[in-house]
């Protein structure tokens, strides 16, 4: 039974239902004798307790032949564990005591285990006479039913394979046996990882085992307690004992289901295929099943090796063969005829390939002018902005470089198909029309747009996933013909990261009626992303949301599934945490991580969908949940960027923020003037990254209530970020906003008001944004109260209601904007238009309780 947030039938559920008369029908059929088995102790009433030990019980997870898996508390150490209470294994007893004693021996090396890929057990006890395991509770969903579910591409499947393959290899080493090693006994959590589970929790060794000299059957007990027959090998099921060799096969087997959707044993039912796998009879790979390279068939095919001696000498031999992947050696080879043609060392290539990695190696040529023309125009030793520009267009145009080399490699080889390799070649140009527009673009940027290049070229087409097999049969987006609207696509995005909204707006819509012309969908999705990340920032909010699924719609026709997902997972933050129906943006974060996975996108968009749905968890106010979302997104883009990228260090901040908000000021703070101190120390103190982690970093210090140091920092922030980046930087409103605003704490009124109306203008400048208009209006009204000005606040709440009912903001903002009139008509001495606005307000209220909260002052996420 899966250690799970949902119960999960295991591959063969109906037909496993009695493992034990499987077992012992197979026993008779073979060997001859008893096909009765022990039928074990009668099912359980279902009845709860409320504790088992220290663990208070929250539900029943399932229930087995095993016995039933409860999702519990752990008040000592604040954590959720599973609790597997083992209908087989009883406290009490000789043979009970000896089975108990081994599952304590085998716990306790488990738990000193602490493998990624394996789950943590974190005791095991008594309870009412049943042995019972406390566990690491996992979110997620077996391998069988995550197969079923995403249907994920073969190269997924070996990767959650070669982990699953890890976890039984660093079991082995402890000295554990698994014994039952199946699908259902492999857990694909919501955080990408892997974990194996059941490591011989459910099943005794029997004392009745014969010998296998002696050719006879084990008893009915053996057989029924052993495992899953479908699974177990040759030799086990003549009744020898469990051993690594037997659960080689039984991950084999498993293999071979994830990978071809069927057992590889012939047989309709756990009997059949169970006598199927002692007289070694195999059925034929189905026909229409994903191309599976041969190296991961050879693997499979030699876990499944009839004798245990003609199989690996051990798991660790079978996870190493799984990554050996030949294109990756190939690749190896022609990066090293590259360095080897640079330094004249031809002779390092091994002969046989000479002929291949020559003419592939040449293959990265294509790329050789674009990364001279980088190098011209970037100090790579330099300071700031262009040594953070330098390493993201150098690492693009490397990994450019490396897939003209792949797709040459791949396709003389004969590893991808015709078509595949169209869809490769359209994919290479569009990436390297993008290089070439971003280069171009360069000498003619104002100095205010340069520190915003790095963040660009991490947007443009990753050339990796130029290799990646379409399954849809769909045209590729091929940019011959549309160079100059590839190029205002990649203008339309320096735009919109510096802050020049009604730029990008004004190109992305270009590119939209170009690509249309065209009939380029795959274009039209692009550019329609980008318009709605602009209409985002400028406070349109339906209208990005629009754009977005206008963009959604776009890939579709085009059958470019990664950018749907793209778009897909923005779509989740404007829904979730601009427009606040977390409810509707959950739902959607759930099918754009099924297409994340259809896709087998890489770590760098995978890391920008946790982003998103980091920030709706927090919006909802749900923060372990949040914290959680964006650790995964930091340990994507640490893998994927390194620790100095941008893109890291903002996973990072985003984290600390989540800590704030959990009331973990100091530890907040803490990381953040360390996380501070590292981006000055990598990017410089005025590049962007850098200036956003102060930002965060002042954020912090006025949660915490320390006022006055979070408004140094803020007046600090603003003066390095007009110098550096000018008065268009997409987050100065923000920061003079929350300046004014600590000033205003401060009693500073005067001050608050200059930098509120200063603020306000800047925001108007980069683009109408009605809801922050509001919130902007509301705040210079309460300081000019403070002043005494209530003609001056009158005006400005006035104009603030007339916006929020015009573009229909939050009925909790409309009532606050008539509480604060109310009380201005109040120090005015007008009763009546006190009474009006208070019931405006309650009204206001009313309509409040049916919708979502208003997004938070504090931007966070994006």
């Amino acid at each position: 039974m899966p250690v799970t947030g949902t119960p999960t039938p295991t591959i063969d559920a109906p037909a496993l239902a009695d493992e034990a008369a499987v077992a012992a029908r197979v026993r008779a059929r073979l060997f001859g004798g008893d096909a009765t088995a022990d039928e074990g102790r009668p099912a359980d009433d279902g009845h709860l307790p409320a504790r088992i030990g220290r663990f208070e019980v929250r539900a029943l997870v399932g229930r087995g032949a095993m016995g039933r898996v409860l999702r519990a508390y752990d008040p000592d150490l604040d954590r959720e564990v599973a609790i597997k209470i083992l209908a087989d294994v009883a406290a009490s007893g000789a043979d009970d005591e000896e089975e108990a004693a081994r599952l304590r021996r085998e716990a306790k090396v488990l738990a000193r285990l602490s493998h990624p890929n394996v789950v943590a057990v974190h005791e095991v006890g008594t309870f009412e006479g049943s042995v019972y395991v406390a566990m690491e509770f996992v979110e997620g969903a077996t391998l069988g039913d995550w197969l079923r579910t995403h249907q994920p591409p073969v190269d997924r499947i070996v990767d959650a394979l070669v982990q699953a393959g890890e976890g039984l290899a660093a079991a082995h080493a402890a000295g554990i046996v698994h014994r039952d090693f199946k699908p259902a006994n492999v857990l694909v959590g919501d955080d990408g990882r892997v974990r194996v589970v059941d490591f011989g929790l459910a099943h005794r060794r029997s004392p009745h085992t014969l010998p296998p000299e002696t050719g006879g059957p084990a008893s009915a007990d053996a057989l029924a307690m052993a495992g899953t027959p479908a699974f177990m090998a040759p030799e086990r099921l003549r009744g020898q004992p469990a051993d690594e060799a037997a659960d080689q096969f039984a991950f084999g087997v498993t293999a071979y289901f994830a990978l071809f959707g069927t057992y590889p044993h012939e047989g309709d039912d756990p009997f059949s295929r169970a006598v199927a796998i002692v007289e070694n009879r195999r059925r034929p790979v189905p026909e229409g099943t994903p191309a599976v390279p041969r190296h991961v068939r050879r693997v499979v095919e030699r876990c499944l090796a009839h004798a245990p001696g003609d199989r690996y000498p051990d798991m660790a031999a079978v996870v190493t063969d799984l990554r050996r992947d030949p294109l990756r050696t190939w690749r190896r080879l022609g990066v090293s005829a590259v360095l080897a043609a640079a330094t004249g060392l031809a002779a390092y290539l091994a002969a046989p390939n000479e002929d291949l990695a020559a003419t592939c190696a040449g293959a990265a040529e294509i790329v050789a002018p674009l990364q001279a023309t980088a190098q011209a125009l970037f100090d790579a030793s330099g300071e700031g902005w262009q040594t953070t520009a330098s390493r993201s267009v150098a690492r693009h145009l490397e990994a450019l470089g490396k897939a003209h080399v792949d797709a040459c490699i791949a396709e003389r080889t004969e590893m991808v198909s015709a078509e595949q390799a169209a869809h490769t070649d359209a994919c290479l140009r569009l990436a390297m029309a993008e290089s070439r527009a971003l280069l171009d673009i360069v000498p003619s940027l104002a100095p205010h747009r340069t520190p915003f290049v790095a963040a660009v070229a991490a947007d443009l087409t990753p050339p990796e996933g130029c290799l990646h097999p379409r399954a849809d049969g769909a045209a590729p987006f091929d940019p011959r013909g549309l160079e100059g609207a590839v190029a205002d696509l990649v203008r339309a995005r320096l735009a919109a990261r510096s802050g020049a909204y009604r730029e990008a707006e004004h190109l992305a819509r270009r590119v939209v009626e170009r690509s249309r012309d065209a009939e380029a969908a795959g274009l039209e999705a692009r550019a329609r992303y980008v318009l709605g990340a602009a209409l985002e920032r400028l406070g349109r909010r339906d209208d990005a949301e629009q754009e977005l699924r206008l963009a959604m719609v776009a890939a579709e026709r085009a059958g470019d599934d990664l950018a749907r997902a793209r778009a897909s997972s923005y779509l989740v933050y404007v829904v979730g945490r601009i427009r606040g129906d977390v409810d509707q943006a959950l739902d959607l974060a759930h099918q754009t991580r099924s297409l994340l996975d259809a896709v087998d996108a890489d770590d760098a968009v995978r890391a920008d969908f946790e982003n998103n749905l980091g920030a709706v968890l927090a919006r909802a106010g749900r923060l372990d949940e949040a914290a959680a979302a964006h650790e995964r997104a930091h340990r994507l883009r640490l893998q994927h960027f390194g620790p100095t990228h941008p893109a890291t260090l903002a996973s990072e901040a985003a984290m600390a923020i989540v800590d704030s908000s959990r009331g973990r000021h100091d530890q907040a703070i803490r990381a953040l003037e360390a996380l501070h101190a590292r981006a000055v120390a990598d990017l410089g103190p005025d590049d962007p990254a850098t200036l956003s982690i102060a930002g965060n970093l002042a954020t912090a210090l006025a949660r915490a209530g320390r006022t006055r140091r979070a408004a140094d920092t803020l007046s600090e922030l603003v003066r390095r970020t007009e110098a550096a980046l000018g008065s268009q930087a997409p987050m100065l409103p923000t920061w003079i906003y929350n300046l004014a605003t600590a000033r205003a704490k401060m009693g500073d009124h005067d001050q608050a008001r200059r930098l509120y109306v200063r603020g306000l203008r800047l925001r108007r400048a980069q683009g109408h944004d009605p809801a922050s208009e509001v919130r902007w209006l509301s705040a210079l009204a309460k300081t000019e109260v403070a002043l005494g000005d209530l003609e001056g606040a009158r005006r400005h709440l006035d104009e603030a209601l007339a916006t929020a009912l015009r573009h229909a903001a939050a009925p909790r903002r409309t009532a606050e904007i008539h509480r604060q009139l109310a009380d201005v008509e109040r120090r005015r001495g007008a009763p009546a238009n006190v009474v009006f606005h208070h019931e405006q307000a309650a009204a206001e209220i009313d309509r409040a309780l049916a919708r979502p909260r208003d997004s938070s002052d504090t931007p966070m996420g994006r």
